[in-house]
């Protein structure tokens, strides 16, 4: 048998229990789907944050067996980004996925960008019909890795009465929603932004300089960097030693990178810190 990560087995172990009055009541959730030192399910309830009224929260949830990792949208050195069909559901306008911030993993095999235990991805899911059922069906590829990478395919069904989107956001639900990198519009105070950005694109060593000011310390920040309209990038550097609130990060375009491929095109800059995250664009001219 696989093992999950104690805070798996504290949710089991709370879900078993009988609730008080004041308990947090349990979200709507399918079945769980274990594969491969890892397993996956729908929840739902409650309203989308930063989203149309009407917008019900759902959330990809993702354990991992202890020492197993799965991947950011951009993996980083090596790995495979998540992919999501929602083809076969019913009722649904639109279905928003949304990627809390990451963290830099480093192993044997590099610096990768991911998530370890844990992992709840927020979806906006915007119904056809606010008076009828969403029923939500999900193929859900996506990459576990320990000493080796298993692809890992799921099939999630959740079937969302009317008025679910009235309800309260569980906790865990709310909160991975609100670790989503805010856009400028909705910076917080604590939230990193980008404070200068060069790009070079021409000559014998071509690179991006991002220069960032981290609000609570720069130190355990971080940033990460993908192309919004296709093609890949390698991820960012801290260079030199990080300064009170302020940090350097270099993107080094010679270390694989397309060029041609890169030119005009636009990246997100993601930024990482204890004290919050954030979020911001950048053209490659």
């Amino acid at each position: 048998m696989h093992r999950f990560p104690k805070i798996a087995v504290a949710v089991l172990a709370l879900a078993a229990t009988v609730r008080s009055p004041s308990a947090e009541p349990p979200p709507l959730a399918s079945p769980w789907v274990v594969e491969h030192h890892t397993r996956a399910r729908l929840i739902a309830g409650g309203p989308a944050a930063d989203a149309p009224a009407g917008t019900i929260a759902v959330g990809v949830e993702i354990e991992l067996a202890e020492g197993w990792k799965t991947y950011w949208r951009n993996p980083g050195s090596s790995g495979v980004p998540p992919l999501f069909d929602w083809s076969s559901s019913s009722n649904v306008a639109s279905a928003d996925v949304r990627y809390p911030a990451p963290r830099r993993i480093t192993d044997r095999d590099g610096d990768t960008i991911g998530y370890e235990q844990r992992l709840i991805l927020p979806v906006a899911v915007q119904p056809a019909d606010a008076q009828r059922d969403v029923t939500l069906t999900l193929g859900l590829e996506y990459g576990v890795c320990k000493d080796i990478c298993i692809p890992v395919n799921a099939r999630l069904e959740l079937v969302i009465p009317p008025g679910a989107g009235k309800a309260k956001v569980a906790d865990a639900l709310a909160r991975a929603f609100d670790q989503v990198p805010r856009p400028l519009a909705a910076r917080r105070p604590s939230d990193p932004s980008l404070s200068a950005a060069k790009v070079l694109l021409d000559g014998n060593n071509p690179a991006i300089r991002l220069e960032a000011v981290f609000p609570g310390g720069a130190e355990g920040a971080d940033v990460f960097v993908d192309v919004t309209d296709g093609g890949w990038i390698p991820m960012a550097k801290p260079q030199g030693p990080k300064r009170d609130t302020a940090a350097t990060f270099i993107v080094d375009l010679t270390d694989g990178a397309d060029i041609a491929d890169l030119r005009g095109k636009t990246v997100r800059i993601t930024l990482v810190s204890p004290g919050g995250q954030s979020e911001t664009s950048l053209k490659l001219e």
